[in-house]
This record gives structure tokens, sequence and C-alpha cells, in this order.
């Protein structure tokens, strides 16, 4: 078959490409061979149906998004599973010495001449689909034992290597540098899983043990402790109903159901984490603009930080805790006037058609449809339907966060009162009392309290900038927002302790910033400017004022809010520790609220002069100083300089700090920059990694 032109040409003329969208294939497909069409299908630019058009158009063949025509199953038995599945060739008809053959590939010329050879016709016309149209077509026309036959045609290994010649795990020794680092249980079925796949993974450092029964794994669970459980698409209900029937215990660790070993290394072009991360990200936004549009401004980052606390303690998958997230963020609180509203949401119908669009593994449109019928009395916490207990499960988790965080949080803002009395007033109808009991917990765990219901409020102080640069990204990141255009309206709320933290944009009130620091510095409140002069004794002037940090141009948004909030959380973790206080000029945080790395480039960023007295869990500790902004001098146990700044990251979340305002720092022993110090402290950290 000849070309009509290229294919490239073809798609530009079609519309279904761009230039840069070509490039971008070509560059994929230099690095990892295989045909250009099917980078263009990877990459998400091309569909498989606009891929088999623009083929039909390059070879001047008839093409078809789907079959709708009888098809004679016997002319597909005739030419034999391999031919069919294998080749993707499938005989439509044959009449007249003429065989049409639907196919995937048009330059098959080799699979076509044999089809014509083996069904006896003298001449071939070629059909065009997709692969995954064939497949099914041919799947379809096959008798089962024909396709259980091909499935079966590889060779069956016996057991080449008995279990017990290989050392057990227990004679492992864990010193040993070269010792497996996790431990993975996998659960399929097959002989040649069990045969070759642990070296594989030992090579990797990592011991991979294979069961394919229940008293296979019963026994493995028994005997030793998984970092993961990962069991085959195929036996997924069966490894369930194992469990459900004590037949295997439940894993305490995260269960993952793969398709297969080739489709995990080969059928995922982006990593879950990274794929579930854009997904996320594309939420949040959608859910911010849906609440813009009716008014609303629900905190989804505390709800979804209260989602995955709860979630893990109750042991929720991964996956799971994904479609938590995913559903939260497609969910509006009811204003009562949007499409849909009555009860606890807006939209309603809309985040439906949302969620059952989305596709994602764990069935979310399931998961709202039952928080909705919770909230309705429709379905009762203790009566798991047909959609199963963890669904069941995430549903009540996500009913009784979001009633937290709307209902309760509208009713205490309006008359005050205690959540634990409103929440328990729901047992029963959105959660058990259980689960109420454990969310208190948590909440109380925190820090938390009725009292400190204003704890996370950052007022947004100026004109339009700070409130379309920051207010979506701070109540992303778990802060609500106040705002007003009025010094005097932020003096009073400040007075009254209303807000955690203030943020001025000093370009809109200038020689009133300065002198509502000095007035705001007396209360727990910590004040930030937002400044577009780049004059370092203006940033000095407003430190010296009382301000904690100034954010001088350049300007990065996503910082500024990053590290607000970051500030704002510590201080109401810390509260009920007695930490975080402005009192006395100090500040502390654990490294798990606030890194190290974020706190010295706060100081840096500030200019502070400062002294922190960092502790590590197992008791050791260090000091490190600042002078305007630059660290010059630290201590671990023997080490000085830049040495113990190394050993301190080296720490990572194992610490805690206290900074202390510091007015004669000692003799220098860091001469180089504090980021050249800190990017060599994260180097060294990812070798001793490795």
């Amino acid at each position: 078959m000849k070309k009509k032109a290229r294919l490239d040409q073809i798609l530009l003329r079609l519309g279904y490409a761009t230039q840069d969208d070509i490039v971008r294939a070509l560059e994929r497909q230099k690095a990892r061979g295989g045909r250009l069409g099917s980078h263009l299908v990877a990459l998400g630019i091309l569909s498989d149906v606009q891929l088999v058009e623009a083929l039909a158009t390059q070879f001047d063949l008839p093409w078809s998004p789907a079959v709708e025509r009888d098809v004679d199953p016997e002319l597909a038995r005739r030419l034999g599973a391999g031919m069919v599945l294998e080749r993707g060739v499938v005989p439509l008809d044959l009449a007249r010495g003429s065989l049409t053959l639907l196919v995937a590939d048009p330059l098959d010329h080799e699979a076509f001449e044999g089809a014509r050879t083996s069904l006896g016709a003298e001449r071939v016309v070629v059909m065009l689909a997709s692969p995954r149209v064939v497949e099914a077509l041919g799947e379809e026309l096959l008798p089962q034992d024909a396709r259980e036959r091909r499935a079966g045609t590889g060779v069956e290994l016996p057991e080449l290597f008995e279990v017990d010649a290989r050392p057990p795990v227990d004679d492992v020794d864990p010193t040993d540098p070269a010792a497996p680092r996790s431990r993975l249980l996998m659960v399929v079925d097959g002989a040649a899983h069990k045969n070759f796949l642990p070296p594989v993974f030992e090579k990797e450092s990592c011991r991979l043990e294979v069961v394919s029964s229940a008293p296979d794994a019963r026994e493995a669970l028994k005997n030793g402790t998984f970092d993961q459980v990962i069991v085959a698409r195929p036996l997924w209900d069966t490894f369930a109903e194992w469990v459900r029937t004590g037949a295997v215990p439940a894993p305490e660790v995260e269960v993952t159901v793969f398709p297969s070993v080739h489709g995990s290394l080969v059928e995922n072009p982006a990593p879950y984490d990274l794929t579930v991360r854009s997904l996320r990200i594309a939420m949040q936004a959608l859910a911010e603009e849906r609440a813009r549009r009716v008014g609303a401004g629900p905190p989804y980052g505390l709800m979804a930080e209260d989602l995955d606390a709860l979630g893990r303690r109750y042991g929720l998958r991964r996956l799971a805790l994904d479609g938590l997230n995913l559903g939260l963020h497609l969910l509006i609180p009811s204003t009562g006037s949007g499409e849909g509203s009555g009860g606890p949401f807006d939209e309603f119908p809309t985040s439906l058609e949302l969620a059952s669009a989305l596709r994602f593994p764990f069935r979310v449109d399931t998961l709202l449809g039952v928080c909705h019928a919770l909230f309705r009395g429709r379905v009762k916490p203790d009566t798991p339907g047909e959609w199963g207990e963890e669904v069941h499960l995430a549903a009540q988790l996500l009913a009784l966060v979001w009633y937290r965080h709307t209902v309760v949080a509208a009713s205490q803002e309006a008359r005050g009162g205690v959540p634990g009395a409103a929440l328990r007033g729901e047992a029963g109808a959105l959660a058990s009392l259980e689960m109420i009991e454990v969310y208190l917990r948590i909440i109380g765990d925190r820090g938390e309290s009725a009292e400190e219901g204003h704890a996370r409020d950052v007022l947004l102080a100026g004109g339009d900038r700070v409130l379309r640069t920051l207010s979506a990204r701070l109540r992303r990141m778990g802060c609500r927002t106040l705002d007003t255009g009025d010094l005097d309206d932020a003096a009073t709320l400040v007075e009254r302790g209303a807000p955690a933290a203030v943020v001025v944009d000093d370009d809109v009130f200038r020689d009133g910033t300065a002198v509502f620091c000095r007035l705001a510095k007396e209360a727990p409140v910590l004040i930030y400017v937002l400044t577009d002069s780049a004059d370092a004794s203006r940033t000095l002037a407003l430190l010296d004022a009382g301000a904690d940090d100034v954010f001088s141009p350049p300007h990065d948004f996503d910082l500024v809010a990053a590290r607000v909030s970051r500030a704002v959380r510590a201080r109401a973790r810390g509260r009920g520790e007695g930490t975080g206080g402005t009192g006395g000029g100090e500040f502390s945080a654990s490294f798990e609220i606030f890194s190290f790395l974020d706190l010295v480039q706060t100081l840096s960023h500030s200019r502070k002069t400062a002294r922190i007295e960092v502790t590590r869990g197992s008791g050791e500790e260090a000091v490190v100083y600042t002078h305007q902004g630059r660290i010059v001098h630290a201590v671990y146990g023997e080490a000085r300089g830049e040495e113990a700044v190394y050993r301190i990251i080296a720490w990572e979340d194992d610490g805690r700090f206290v900074v202390y305002p510091e007015s004669d720092p000692p003799e220098p022993t860091i001469l180089a920059a504090t980021d050249a110090v800190l990017m060599e402290g994260c180097r060294l950290l990812d070798e001793s990694k490795v």
C-alpha cells in the first residue's frame, strides 16, 4: 500500500494536532522507538479513532470506529486465535474470492497474505479500525476454548527452585547494607512469577514473596511483615473473599491491585503519584471556581486534612483516600439558591455528573451519592448497601467532615457553641458515635477547640491584589480568609483577637503600614507585609516596626501563601503546648510542621538576626546563629560550622526548634552563602539514601 502523504501533514490538515504536538511526539519516538501515531496517542494528543481516521486517509483505506455488521464466526475459527488475537487480523467476509479483513496495522502485509492463503481467497480488501475494536471483535468471535488455548500456549514451567532452597527472610542480616530494604507480597496465579520475579526484585533491594493460594497467603502474612500487598486483578475478588471469610488475615498495610506485570511496567506512561497530584490540583481549581460563582468559601484545605487523618485512622487504601479528596472538591456548600440546592450541597447534580465523568478507579460518584443519602436519611451508617463497606465507610467520613466545617462552623460563628455536642447529635444519622469520638480525638490531638475557631483565619488588608493572588491559595492550604480595605478595621479585628495572621499590602496604605505594625505587634498575631519596594531600608523599617516578614519583589505568591499558611498552622498546633506564641520574642515548632530548611529560608528572606536552638527526638541538641538572615555559625556536638548544618538537615522531620532574637552572634565559622550551604546539605542527604 502506498502512502498518499505523511501522517504529520494529514494530522495538521485534519486539525487533530499542532506542529508543537508533532515535535513532542517525534522527540518521544526518537527516544523510545515505535511509530509516530502510537506516541501521539500515548501523549493524549490523539484518540484511537482519530489515529485510525488519519491512517485511513494516509493509505486510502476504508475505516470504521466500530463494527456494525453481522460477522460469521466460522471464518475467525478457521483462521485461528494466533492470527486473530496476536496479529490483530479479523476476517469479516469471504465472497466470490474476495476476503475482507478488519485490521489495526495497515502495513502488516505478511499477515494479510497469510490470511488470504489460509482461507483460500483470491484477493484481500483491508478495513482499518483501532486495536481495541479489533481485539474486542476477535474475542467475541472466537470460542472460549480457543481463547483459553491461546492464553495457555506459554510453557508452564515447573518449580525450578524449591522455596526452602532460598534463605529465609529471617536469616537476612539487617545490618548487611546489601540486605533488602522492603518486603512485598504478590498474590498472583502462575508458577513463572514465583520462579523468576523474586530474584529480579532482590537485585533492587526488595524482597518479593509470591503466593497463589489462600493457605500460602495465610502463612506468609502470619510469619512475615510486609510493606505492601499487591494482588493481580483476576484474583482480586478471590483475595477479597479470602479476607472476608477469614481464610486469610486482613493485611495491615496498603493492598494494591495491578492488571499484569507487563501492564504495570509498560502501560503506565506516568507514575500514579504524579497523575493523582495533577488531578487533585485540577479539582482544587475547579472547586474554587464553582464555590466563588455561588458565593461560598468552604475551607477545602482543612477538610482535606481531616479526611486524610480519619481515612488513615480507619485504614482506607490509598485509592480510597485519593477518591475521598477528589469527591470533597466536587461538593459545593448549600447557599439555598443554586441548582439542586437544599440539604448540605448546591449544584449536586452537576457534582455527580463530574464525578461520573472522572472515571476514577475508586467510585467517586457512588461515594457522593451515599454521602448525600446519609444527609437525607435514606441510608444509615450501620447498614452498608450494595456499594460495599469501603465506599460506605468513606461516605460517612466525608459526611462527618463536611457537616463539621460547613454546618457546625456556620452555627458556631452565629451563636458560638461546642462542636463536640453538635457532632455527637448526628450519631446514628451521618456516622456512628464511635467514628465521631475518633474524629473529636483527632481534633483534640491537634490542640484545636471551640475557642480556637479563628486559629487559622488570615486577614488580607489591601486592595484587589492580595485578594486575587492570595485568597484562593491560602484557602487551598487550609486557612480561612477575611478581607478589608481599611486599616482601622484591621486594627479592630486584631484587637478582638480574630485573625491568626494579617497580610498588609504596603503599596495601598504606605505610611499607615508601619503604624499598623507598631499597634498590632502587641497582640498575638503574625504580621506580613507585601511591598513593591526593592529598597532594603524600607524592608528594615517595616521589620523594626513589628512585621514578622516582608515580601519584596520579585513576588512568588505561591511561596508567600505557603509561608503564611505554615506559620499559621504551626501557631494553631503550638498553642496547646504553649509554643508558637510571640511572647518574649520566641517562636517554636516541630520540623514536621515547619522544616529546618523553611525556617532558615524564612529568616534569610526577612534578614533576621537570631539564635535557633534545635533538639532531636533522641535528645541530641544543636544551635545555629543567623546574622541579617545569613547563617554564620552552627554547633552540633563536636561538629562546627557547615558540617553541623549538614547534620541537622539530615534529621529531616525528627526535631523541634525554638527561635530567639540575638543581638550579638558569635564569630562566623560559616562564610559560604546560606543557599549554597542548604543545597550542599540536601545533596549529601540525597546521596546518603542511595
